[in-house]
């Protein structure tokens, strides 16, 4: 591990990879340089694995699933990049495919100078996709998304702008996914944690009500050949409670 090379102040040189929102560069930028991150690059660096595979967890952790685009994905590569050369790494491999579902699809793998080469298999689009859905969030982003997503899961544009509105916070305005990440960044220096804490236990108890809808709707198709509204799933079930007589007593 590099422990003794000092990365602070060492700034990103962007070249063409920008995505014209200082903000959320800068942030992505600081979040991979963090020294736990560099420690987990490192990590997966040592056992021949592309580095930015290391920083899935993290990024969807911050930033939340909305980080998972592919402009933005190019410009962690360029910046990964940066960090283990000047960590004294160069590259071993390009475009090496990543053989675990996570955001990026290939990725660089480094070794030190003289280190002899590895090799790699296999991950598709879809095993990405699964991650990416049941990847963990913070506990503020699941509050976030609770007041901007819709049921599967997309940002509303009404109700981002609306949040953008009342925290006087400005937004593009034509890059939806930029925007909700940039309201992330700026809501999250600006909001007590007391207001977001216990969200992903709220989420957890909606999601418990949904799954319990969910099996009462199969319940009521199943006996009944039809997909009902929520309505009369209950009515049908306490009928059927009612229904029950209790034994009588000999």
């Amino acid at each position: 591990m590099s422990q003794k090379i000092d990365l602070s102040g060492f700034r990103y040189r962007q070249g063409h990879f920008t995505l014209g929102c200082p903000i959320v560069q800068g942030s992505v930028w600081n979040c991979v340089l963090r020294p736990e991150n560099i420690i987990r690059m490192e990590a997966v660096t040592a056992v021949g694995r592309p580095a930015v595979e290391a920083l899935s967890g993290p990024l969807v952790l911050e930033f939340g699933r909305e980080i998972a685009q592919p402009s933005i994905n190019q410009m962690i590569g360029h910046m990964v990049r940066q960090v283990m050369e000047a960590l004294e790494y160069e590259v071993d491999r390009e475009r090496v495919r990543i053989t675990r579902p996570c955001l990026f699809a290939t990725g660089m793998t480094f070794r030190r100078p003289g280190q002899p080469r590895s090799r790699s298999v296999t991950v598709t689009a879809e095993h990405r996709r699964e991650w990416l859905n049941t990847a963990e969030t913070d506990e503020f982003n699941c509050w976030l998304d609770g007041i901007i997503a819709n049921a599967d899961g997309t940002t509303d544009l009404e109700r981002l702008c609306g949040v953008a509105a009342k925290w006087e916070i400005k937004l593009w305005g034509y890059h939806p996914i930029l925007d909700r990440i940039k309201l992330g960044i700026i809501l999250r220096g600006r909001v007590a944690p007391a207001e977001y804490e216990s969200g992903r236990a709220r989420k957890r108890v909606a999601d418990a009500d949904d799954a319990k809808c969910l099996k009462d709707e199969a319940d009521f198709t199943k006996q009944f050949g039809m997909s009902p509204s929520f309505a009369e799933v209950e009515g049908a079930l306490d009928t059927e409670t009612s229904s029950v007589r209790p034994a009588k007593s000999t």
